[in-house]
């Protein structure tokens, strides 16, 4: 009972000392030096809790706090992109948990792209941010910690930083605008919930080198004291960053900040033809480090015909092209979205399968029609004969038999050819008949014949 008193009183002093070391330091938003300004959509406010930065086309952030923050959005503003990253051994160790880009570590910077429409952009107290800071002063009292070790022991290395962790943001957000006697209940909880958390740690075996920073009072309390001290600028500041619509008409800005990486280079653009209804596409693409993959974009007549992820140099042959004059240009995108300046359109004449020549149809002698009889049987049964001649090698040659004008019967034949029709409806009917050879003329027309039939 005296080991779980002293354990208590132990609690007690860590959940005391945590957030009574959350001071205040100097305001570091607005940041005009990260960008050339332009507050036609907005401001950044005076306590905003990062440094903050914004044109007409972007928001640049950089984290200036001791601790992570969660940046979030609403509205017409794209993904958090990230441009440089904190590289420190407490930075690393927390990513392995929060890889999430929207969670900036202190001295992170992020570039958030703008679209037409209004949006927000707030900053936000993040789980993240009690582990690296737990993490960062462990790196102080654990100086032999190295970022494989604690890869290949990271359940035991941040099971009880994970949960005590927790326990404070719950309680930050727990005494946030309330009354004493509210906060009075946030404080029991806080103490139980560390109490729990110690214990399971000690039943659970944990690391001995690490648990012994939690049991030394002296050792803890020089821990507490070196936890950042930001807290308080993200729960008291302006949190929230507002970012107005576009007026309607504005031309797209051009953000010019010395943050933003250079955006990437297309050189050396040249388009040739090379068969039917195919051109080779070919230029250099330059990039700065750390923004590829890039990728490069062919246009051809204002249409994207290619977009695909390219080196240096970029060969390509786009196919399918009509016969004709094409205007062809490319630009370069970067993974962050920064694009190159468009190469020159260049108009080139791809040409189509070669058009074959048109046989001359010889119009003589014409196919012949001789003998031409129609011979009535009744009950709509008519027989129809006649003899055919043509030139030799101008057959095969067809037979065309039309009664009224309309076509009945068209067949190949020989040098006699005959029908039997049947079902020819009672009456006066005008009976006629042609040849056609392999090229299409027509044998010269013949008397029609007109017969009644029964």
């Amino acid at each position: 009972m005296q080991a779980r008193r002293k354990l208590m009183r132990l609690v007690a002093v860590i959940a005391s000392c945590t957030l009574a070391s959350t001071g205040t330091l100097a305001i570091a938003a607005p940041a005009p030096g990260l960008c050339a300004t332009d507050e036609s959509r907005g401001a950044v406010p005076a306590d905003y809790p990062i440094e903050a930065c914004m044109t007409t086309s972007e928001v640049i952030l950089r984290n200036t706090l001791a601790l992570p923050v969660q940046i979030k959005l609403t509205g017409d503003a794209s993904a958090v992109r990230s441009v440089g990253v904190n590289q420190g051994l407490a930075a690393a160790l927390t990513r392995l948990r929060h890889s999430d880009p929207s969670i900036l570590m202190p001295g992170d910077v992020a570039r958030v792209p703008l679209d037409k429409g209004g949006s927000t952009i707030s900053v936000e107290l993040s789980r993240a941010g009690r582990n690296f800071a737990l993490l960062t002063t462990l790196v102080t009292f654990m100086p032999g910690l190295q970022l494989a070790d604690v890869k290949k022991y990271w359940g035991i290395y941040t099971t009880l930083i994970t949960e005590i962790s927790d326990v404070y943001a719950d309680y930050e957000n727990c005494v946030a605008d309330t009354n004493w006697v509210e906060r009075l209940k946030c404080d029991v909880l806080r103490v139980r919930n560390v109490e729990f958390a110690v214990g399971r740690a000690v039943a659970s075996g944990l690391s001995k080198k690490l648990f012994s920073l939690f049991l030394s009072l002296p050792t803890y309390l020089k821990w507490a004291d070196a936890q950042p001290k930001d807290a308080n600028k993200i729960i008291h500041g302006t949190r929230t960053l507002t970012v107005a619509a576009k007026a309607a008409g504005e031309p797209p800005a051009v953000n010019t900040g010395v943050v933003k990486p250079a955006a990437p280079v297309l050189a050396n653009f040249s388009v040739q033809s090379v068969g039917v209804g195919v051109a080779a596409v070919m230029f250099d693409v330059g990039w700065t480090a750390g923004t590829d993959p890039v990728r490069c974009v062919i246009y051809v007549d204002d249409s994207a015909v290619q977009d695909s992820q390219c080196g240096t140099r970029s060969s390509t042959r786009v196919t399918g092209l009509a016969a004709g004059m094409h205007r062809f240009k490319a630009l370069v995108r970067d993974r962050l979205g920064n694009t190159s300046q468009w190469s020159p359109a260049l108009t080139v004449d791809i040409p189509g399968d070669p058009v074959p020549p048109t046989p001359v149809v010889p119009a003589d002698p014409k196919p012949t029609v001789a003998n031409f009889v129609v011979v009535v049987k009744g009950d709509g049964n008519v027989g129809v004969a006649f003899d055919v001649g043509w030139q030799s090698g101008r057959d095969p040659v067809i037979c065309h038999f039309l009664i009224d004008g309309q076509s009945w019967f068209d067949s190949q034949c020989g040098t006699r050819s005959s029908k039997q029709f049947s079902g020819v409806n009672p009456g006066q009917h005008v009976f006629d008949v042609r040849v056609s050879d392999r090229f299409g003329v027509y044998s010269d027309p013949v008397p029609s014949i007109v017969r009644t039939t029964t």
